[in-house]
Parts: C-alpha cells; sequence; structure tokens
C-alpha cells in the first residue's frame, strides 16, 4: 500500500507499508520464512525545473525483516540523493 502526493510549491512525498505473510521459499512449500512488515517514506523538493533532492527513510520500525531465506533485510537507513531529470 502507498500513498503520495505532490504540493505545488514543489515538495512530494511517498509513504506505505510492504506486507508479507505465509511466504515460503522452496517450490514444494516446505520452508516457511516468517511474515514481515517494511515501513518507508520518500520524500522529494524540486529546487530548480527537473533538480530534485531526495530523502529516503526505509525500515521505519527497525525490524529483522527476513525477505529471502538466509537474506535479511538492512535496518532502518535513511538514503539522501539528488535527481536531474533531462
Amino acid at each position: 500500500m502507498i500513498y503520495g502526493y505532490d504540493f505545488e510549491f514543489g515538495f512530494g512525498f511517498k509513504t506505505g507499508i510492504n506486507f508479507a505473510s505465509a511466504v515460503y521459499s522452496d517450490v514444494n512449500n516446505l520452508n516457511k520464512i516468517p511474515g514481515y512488515m517494511d515501513l518507508f517514506l520518500n520524500m522529494k523538493y524540486e529546487i530548480f525545473p527537473d533538480f530534485y533532492l531526495t530523502l529516503a527513510l526505509e525500515n521505519l520500525i527497525n525490524r529483522n525483516n527476513q525477505l529471502y531465506l538466509g537474506y535479511k533485510e538492512k535496518p532502518f537507513d535513511i538514503i539522501g540523493g539528488i535527481i536531474y531529470d533531462w
């Protein structure tokens, strides 16, 4: 589930939740991986036309999520960047 909005003054955001339960890691559905929930928030601000500053906050509740058998998701993470569209 994702909700986002872009304001007229150049600020925009997206927030959402990724949820999974009863995920299996094999074809025969014998190895069950625990369900997980991941909350995130992505923001952007337009400085000039087609030039944006971005900030992403991932795994906001800092859960120990396992997306695939043996591969854990990173803990709470902050990512900043610049986007230029041409």
